[in-house]
């Protein structure tokens, strides 16, 4: 059977489909069961319109700087990279250590743009 394309808002963040108050459209049967279900989003009407406004993002807005930021996120923010140290010397994680690790993985970044949260990451 043909299933047809939904309009829905979405009512928070959801990785692979977009930002919270932002419309979009997706197949039913993956809108059924991804967001409407889960209750991460519900259907585009005049009802549910007026009952998000305060979230809602214009249909027309940019959401991401280029097209392909948003695949670049959903595919980067599911990974998880390793950092070599060294097992004899103490050490302390810095950025440039990040930027090395992320170079492996031809992802190229400035250590200014890295953020270690938490402080400092330590061998004891």
């Amino acid at each position: 059977q043909f299933h047809h394309n939904v309009k829905v808002i979405l009512l928070r963040n959801v990785d692979d489909y977009g930002k919270k108050g932002q419309v979009i459209e997706a197949e039913f049967t993956n809108a059924h069961k991804h967001l409407l279900l889960p209750g991460f989003a519900v259907y585009h009407s005049k009802e549910n319109c007026e009952k998000h406004k305060d979230i809602l993002i214009p249909e027309d807005a940019d959401i991401w700087s280029s097209d392909t930021v948003q695949q670049f996120i959903n595919f980067y923010s599911k990974r998880v990279f390793d950092i070599c140290m060294n097992i004899e010397n103490p050490w302390t994680i810095e950025p440039w250590h990040i930027k090395a690790s992320l170079r492996k993985h031809n992802v190229w970044c400035k250590e200014t743009d890295i953020e270690i949260p938490g402080g400092n990451i330590e061998d004891r």
